[in-house]
């Protein structure tokens, strides 16, 4: 199934969780950035196909992070190209100054609802961009991490900014001050109470390590549009700091005591802050957006049979991919190991099998939709439950056209029923055992398999085929011509004249391996030049 026949909901739905940053990660304050790890760029999610490129897009800059110059000249390229890039940008992390880059991104990003500054600058670093371009934005909220940087120029500059934003921005109503560093706070401590106090929407400040100043909490506490403190630390901290005088005399006043939240970056049972949700989703819900638990609520009740069908077929085609072991990923592991593998792999089959079963059980809409799906990757293990397999697909071939991948184990003379199998299996691409010597397929399920699928199976390996009484032809091998991988188990002689051997007969072969073989075999290797050694 291709992804262009997902509607972009549901393709949302799958994207999400892997572009999403989390919000802890996104205010972190810690001094090694969580942006600072090297791994794989999740714009790689855009290159699959058109659909995914067109609902990745606004989930990969939802969340922008910014840690050097050209990154940011990168990301100011990318927005003048397509401004309606800009407008996707909701979080922005800048976690240095980055010249005048910054100047046209935060001018483009009209939408950005959070931002993070820090205060530790370098003086080589130029802030003149990001000074220009802060008054530019209007943020609901603001992460300003201080540092423990030194007085230099770029950071007087962008502390004066900073403070005549916080007076000047009519939405900002969160501002989270990690105060680690004790000398920046000292120069900052002034400039910044005095632009809070002036600020007529800030609603919720976030105090990270307050650096034991009780002054501090005496000068927020009168901010009269101010409705919550949240003090944070990452330990025992707080507990040490509510004891101080200083605390106890901001304490004994009763509207100022009652702004305070105390809690733990660990999150504890203490923890007012939710570290998860962000201050849009912390709001209370409307009662329109609150529905009421109804017991005879049908999903999609209104939406017509065809629609319904279409929409449920996706969503069980993909729990059931999820519960897969022999999934794509899974079936190139499998090829890479050895055939005789430990009964500890096969179990964990069985159980996963199991899971993919009780999907079909919900309901009958279930089981009539997840039919093909469930025996598009299926395993069969054991004699009785092949003999099963047989019967029904001979009952509906229907089904059989639906396999793709089929893995059979612990059976016994399986030509005897696995022929009818074949027969149907017109899709087949992937046929694979466990245990060579425990099954086995006859020349006639050879001929059968290069008639049904020669052109679509990649995969034939942990089969025995069985010595017929007289030589045989090799014809049914020329006919596979997308197998890439096969396991060859068979004393079987073969009968054929060396003129008559296609030259490019297995032109996809990329990994053979051999069991038990004679030399007609290995002259009929040697009679294909496509076949290397």
């Amino acid at each position: 199934m291709s992804s262009g026949a997902l509607p972009d909901e549901i393709i949302r739905e799958i994207l999400t969780p892997a572009l999403r940053v989390p919000d802890k990660i996104f205010r972190s304050t810690n001094e090694v950035s969580p942006f600072s790890t090297y791994a794989e760029s999740s714009s790689a999610f855009l290159l699959v196909c058109k659909s995914w490129l067109r609902v990745a897009t606004p989930l990969l800059y939802h969340v922008v992070a910014l840690r050097s110059k050209p990154q940011a000249r990168a990301l100011e390229r990318a927005l003048r190209g397509n401004q309606i890039l800009a407008t996707f940008i909701k979080k922005l992390r800048v976690e240095g100054g980055f010249g005048a880059s910054m100047h046209h991104i935060l001018r483009l990003g009209k939408n950005i609802e959070e931002i993070w500054l820090i205060l530790n600058i370098w003086s080589a670093d130029s802030v003149t961009g990001l000074c220009s371009g802060l008054p530019l934005a209007n943020p609901r909220r603001l992460i300003f991490f201080l540092g423990d940087a030194g007085e230099n120029a770029p950071t007087r500059k962008l502390l004066n900014t900073v403070c005549e934003c916080i007076t000047t921005w009519k939405r900002l109503s969160t501002v989270d001050l990690s105060l680690h560093g004790v000398r920046t706070w000292r120069i900052a401590k002034s400039t910044l109470l005095l632009a809070l106090h002036k600020s007529e929407s800030l609603k919720t400040i976030t105090l990270t390590e307050p650096q034991s100043d009780p002054t501090l909490l005496l000068s927020l506490a009168k901010i009269p549009s101010l409705e919550v403190i949240h003090i944070v630390d990452d330990g025992n901290y707080t507990s040490h700091w509510m004891k101080s005088p200083g605390m106890k005399e901001v304490l004994a006043d009763e509207r100022q005591g009652e702004l305070f939240r105390y809690g733990c970056m660990d999150g504890g049972d203490n923890m007012d802050v939710t570290d998860e949700l962000t201050h849009d989703e912390q709001v209370n819900p409307s009662k329109e957006d609150l529905m009421t638990f109804d017991p005879s609520f049908v999903a999609l009740q209104s939406t017509t049979e065809e629609v319904k069908t279409k929409i449920w077929s996706n969503i069980v085609y993909f729990s059931l991919l999820a519960t897969d072991p022999n999934s794509d990923a899974e079936r190139r592991r499998l090829e890479a190991r050895s055939r005789f593998s430990s009964e500890t792999s096969l179990n964990s089959k069985c159980i996963a099998q199991i899971l993919r079963t009780n999907i079909l059980l919900v309901s009958k809409l279930f089981y009539n939709t997840a039919m093909r799906h469930y025996y598009r990757y299926f395993t069969v293990g054991g004699q009785d439950k092949l003999t099963i397999f047989e019967d029904r697909i001979s009952r509906n071939p229907s089904l059989g056209s639906a396999i793709h991948h089929l893995e059979i184990s612990f059976c016994w003379g399986v030509a005897e029923y696995f022929r009818p199998v074949l027969v149907n299996a017109t899709n087949l691409v992937h046929l694979t055992s466990i245990r060579s010597r425990d099954v086995s397929l006859d020349y006639q399920s050879l001929v059968t398999l290069a008639a049904q699928v020669g052109s679509k199976l990649q995969t034939l390996t942990g089969f025995a085929i069985a010595r017929p009484s007289s030589p045989k032809s090799p014809t049914p091998l020329y006919a596979f011509t997308a197998l890439r991988a096969l396991d060859w188990d068979s004393s079987m002689r073969l009968k054929f004249e060396h003129e008559d051997v296609p030259t490019d007969a297995l032109p996809c072969l990329e990994r053979l391996s051999f069991v038990s073989s004679n030399d007609t075999f290995l002259r009929l290797l040697e009679c294909m030049t496509s076949v290397e050694f």
